[in-house]
């Protein structure tokens, strides 16, 4: 009777695989919103190509996600932050013909934040930041969309990006800069493949959350207690992005108070925003 309804279970998961082939490739998933992107997508009957240094959690996470949904979950460990880690994760994908040919979702959801003055930073910190940040995730958007348009596919391209791409922040100048860049970057390249090359079929969206509760300030080694803007949970960050996947939003800021903010910093001088940032961000407290 078990031989039975093991057979009928094995059978029940190739019959699965075979309805549902599409991937979503998430990096940055052995944690934070990354993990609750993964979790998310699961229970949207997803398979998954999951990316992180930590080979430890991403297997048990993707353990987790394949017994409970019933869905194909790949793992990839690589450090993102190394220089041409890009090209090695898609050569790592176009190496298992079965995943690059249905990918369908790409989420640079990996980044790291320093809070520190400028000339107090270390270089090898900043270019490994700015790699991940920034060389990855562009890198990574051009070998997909290359890949979706020879493939014919209709994919969707999510780049996280920040309240902080809006304007400078002091402390963490680097940062925002990489944020900025992620921002200006997708939303060209998005302009270029709807008007200009009229190709509907791929969008690449920006996701710009506010300060989040993840591990981000832990791991900068700031105190997200001294903020004195709202901290979002990692649900309404994640909630805000699946949306916009749904609904191919362009650009979308996580909460009502953080796209007021946007707008009215856009009447202020930059000195006076740099003044309120640095008060926000609670560096005198």
């Amino acid at each position: 009777m078990k031989n039975k309804n093991l057979e009928n279970k094995i059978l029940e998961n190739k019959n699965l695989e075979n309805k549902n082939l599409k991937y979503a490739l998430v990096t940055g998933a052995s944690s934070g919103l990354g993990e609750l992107f993964a979790l998310k997508l699961a229970e949207e009957n997803w398979n998954l190509i999951l990316v992180a240094r930590s080979e430890d959690k991403l297997k048990s996470l993707a353990f987790s996600l394949s017994n409970k949904f019933s869905i194909k979950v790949e793992t990839i460990s690589l450090d993102l932050s190394e220089q041409n880690s890009a090209s090695k994760l898609f050569a790592i994908i176009q190496s298992k013909s079965s995943l690059a040919s249905n990918i369908e979702l790409v989420i640079n959801n990996a980044g790291i934040g320093i809070v520190k003055y400028f000339d107090q930073s270390d270089a090898n910190e900043l270019t490994q930041m700015m790699n991940l940040n920034m060389i990855t995730p562009t890198l990574l958007s051009l070998y997909f969309i290359k890949h979706m348009k020879e493939n014919n596919i209709s994919g969707t391209i999510l780049n996280l990006s920040s309240m902080a791409a809006f304007n400078p922040i002091p402390k963490m100048s680097c940062y925002a800069a990489t944020k900025s860049f992620i921002l200006s970057l997708s939303m060209a390249i998005d302009y270029e493949l709807r008007e200009l090359e009229a190709d509907l079929k791929i969008k690449v969206l920006t996701l710009c959350p506010g300060p989040a509760e993840t591990n981000f300030f832990n791991r900068a080694n700031y105190s997200s207690k001294k903020i004195l803007m709202k901290v979002q949970s990692a649900e309404e960050v994640v909630s805000t992005g699946m949306k916009a996947i749904k609904n191919k939003t362009s650009v979308s800021i996580v909460g009502t108070s953080n796209k007021i903010l946007v707008f009215i910093s856009k009447f202020f001088p930059s000195n006076l925003i740099n003044k309120m940032t640095s008060y926000f961000m609670g560096y005198n407290r």
